[in-house]
Parts: C-alpha cells; structure tokens; sequence
C-alpha cells in the first residue's frame, strides 16, 4: 500500500503523481490512496479534472480532514483518524505500507502516522523543480522567509530532493539522509495518460467557450494580482496581464489565448479585467500545464512559475514578461530568477516582448513537441519505494550531486 499525504497546494500533487503512475505501471504497489486535510485542497483537485482523473487511474483520493472550522467538527475528524491509524499500523507490521508525505507528518495528529512507518516514511520536495539560491534569494530580497525545514528531527526516514538548495535539505549530524532524484513530469505513465486524453480535455474547454478548436493555441500563466517584493509594484501585475492579452490577441494571428489561473489568482479581478475581451477567443482554463503545452506554441508569465518548467521539458518556448525592481534585476544580472527554465526574459517593455512573441511565432520547430521523450525513475527509488530495498542499501548508492 502508497499512501500519499499531499499538501494544500496542488505543487504536491504535480510533483509526486507522475512518479505514483510510474510505480503502479512498473512493480506490484498494492493500493495507492491520496490524502488531504484541506478541504480547499480537496476541492480544487476534485475540479482540476486532469489531476483528480489521473488520481482515479491508479488509486482513490481520500478527505481525512474537518467538514468546518467549528470545534464539533474538528473534533469528529480526529475520532474519524483514529482508524486511518490503526488501518495503518496493520499494514505497517505486515510489511506492506509506504507512506509519502511533504510536511505535514511533522505536526500533529499526523505525526502518529511517522511512528507508525517510521522506517517506511518518505518526504518529497513539494515543488517538482527545486528551488534554485537565484530563487531564494529573490524570494527573501526584502524580509527574510521561515525555512521550508526548521526542524532536524524532521518525520522521514529518507527526504527527496531535486537541487543542491533544496529547502528539504537538513544540516545536521542527526539528521535523516537526504537523496536526489531528478523531475519527474516525463515519466511514461504521466506522458502516456496526457498523449490520450489532452485532445479531450482542450475540445471540452473550447466548447464550454464556444469557441471554435484550433490545433495551436497560445497560453498565459496567471499568478497573484498583489505586491510582490520583488515586482516594482502593487498593480504592475495588472498592467502586464493586459500589455500580454493584448500583444497576443495583435500578433497571435488568430490563435485562442487559454488564461490558466493559480490556486491565488483573484478570480473576481480576472473577471472584471476580462471584461474589455467580450468576444474575443480566451479561455480561462483550469487544464493541467501538461495538457495545455500539448497544443501551445508558447507559455507566456508575467513572473516565473514552475509551470513553465512543465512546458520547458515538453519542447514550448517560455516567456517571462515581468516588472522586477532594480534590486531584483541586480541579483538576477537582468534575466529571470529561474534561467535555465526561462527561454525569453522581457521586463516591462512591450516592444521587446512583442518582439519576442513574433520571433517565437515565426519559427517552424516551435511545434515540435517532445512528448515522446520519457524519462525512467531511477530503479533504486523504485525499489525502495516498493519494499525491493531497504533504505541502508540505497545509502550505500552513490548519489549524483
């Protein structure tokens, strides 16, 4: 048995979903369940259709959490873990659980959950890129943030990690060992579920738009409206998000532009700033970025987002058309925080972003895709992640750093 503890952001399920559908297609699991406390979690999953039918393709997804935030309920959906423990403890003496979880074993009641598996539990990186130190310290440059990590004693008997600043790393002697393993959005199974479902999924939304299929489109990655530290502005990320619809809609020579919120993007000001498109062909999508690079001829954002890490991998130009501030541009040497995932870096000026969106546009290999380039999990992290191996054997594997 897999048991999967997601957080209350929907990074987790991206990042560990595609290793989960690998392992149900290469070795014996048992079953897979995926857990949340979150009812907003639970929610947004249940209506990201990509996610909750993938999910549903290799196990079950599971609330374990409070109906409300009133005391009786809370108090229910502890009485109600109970079980889930004990259910747990048997499979555990029996030899046949894994538990998979990016933080919240490290509080309680969850914590039980570790002492029951403490040598079966396993705690991943909850972004499927890593965090480069380009990206700390951008996210730092004016107030210094809480470590992902703050306690050695961390609940894991073997923490993932994607790159040397990983926040999952651990600095003391006491500490469980930390291993890498690499992304993992091109595993065959992930890569073989979006192939056949991707023409489905977009043909839904264009209908729901109606809005007549196209086989390109052009797709915008939304963020947070607000303040960020390190954007020149409280309502630059306004001011973008309408410089891009609009050079999109003037040289995007007809092609549908799909707007896919994040979990914090205000829905209400997307609406209103909608309103002077009426008639245009937009969709406000909810697909998976996998999905939506399938048919994309670029990815476009208005600050760096690990999407575009999916589009990146999948062969879409990425943009980033943002507004950093000079101090920001200063740490960054003028480019984006995140380099090696970022094609083009425009800040603030249309003509340049234009320029770029034309370029990108212009090139005749921009639809060639690599969907069919997969890239296996390391069969140790199979082996241990399926009782093949035990953790001191896979201690003894050197590791790539």
């Amino acid at each position: 048995m897999i048991a999967v503890f997601i957080n209350n952001k929907l990074i987790s399920t991206d990042t560990i979903l595609p290793l989960v559908m690998e392992l149900h297609r290469t070795a014996e699991t048992g079953p897979i369940r995926f857990y949340t406390s979150s009812q907003f979690t639970y929610d947004e999953i249940c209506l990201n259709t990509v996610l909750y039918d993938a999910i549903q393709s290799v196990g079950e997804f599971c609330f374990i959490g409070a109906k409300s935030r009133t005391l009786p309920a809370r108090l229910l959906s502890r009485l109600l873990f109970l079980p889930l423990i004990l259910k747990f403890f048997i499979a555990a003496r029996i030899g046949q659980l894994t538990i998979i979880h990016f933080g919240i074993l490290d509080v309680w009641p969850f914590r039980m959950l570790y002492y029951v598996a403490r040598n079966r539990t396993f705690k991943f990186e909850q972004t499927p890129i890593g965090h480069s130190q380009k990206e700390s310290e951008i996210d730092s440059i004016e107030r210094v943030r809480k470590p992902l990590l703050a306690k050695p004693a961390a609940c894991m008997s073997v923490g993932f990690r994607h790159m040397e600043a990983s926040g999952i790393l651990l600095d003391s002697e006491t500490a469980p060992p930390t291993l890498f393993h690499p992304p993992v959005f091109r595993t065959k199974a992930w890569t073989d579920f979006v192939e056949a479902h991707s023409d489905g999924y977009l043909n839904q939304d264009f209908d729901r738009a109606s809005v007549a299929p196209k086989s390109e489109i052009l797709t915008f990655m939304l963020g947070y409206f607000g303040k960020l530290d390190f954007l020149i502005s409280e309502s630059i990320q306004l001011e973008l998000f309408h410089k891009t619809i609009e050079t999109l809609l003037e040289v995007g020579e007809g092609r549908p532009i799909f707007l896919k919120p994040h979990v914090i993007t205000n829905r209400e000001v997307l609406k209103d700033a909608l309103m002077r498109y009426r008639g245009k062909s937009i969709i406000v999508s909810y697909l998976h970025p996998a999905v939506l690079a399938s048919r994309s001829r670029l990815f476009v954002a208005s600050y760096y987002s690990t999407t575009l890490s999916i589009a990146k991998g999948m062969g879409v130009p990425t943009i980033e058309f943002s507004g950093y501030t000079d101090k920001a541009l200063a740490l960054t040497k003028d480019g984006s925080m995140r380099p090696e995932l970022v094609d083009h870096f425009v800040n603030l000026d249309r003509t340049a972003f234009r320029n770029v969106v034309q370029s990108v546009l212009a090139r005749s290999d921009t639809m060639a895709r690599n969907n069919s380039v997969t890239h296996p999990i390391d069969p140790a992290l199979c082996d241990l992640l399926t009782h093949n191996a035990s953790v001191s054997d896979i201690i003894k594997t050197p590791q790539p750093v």
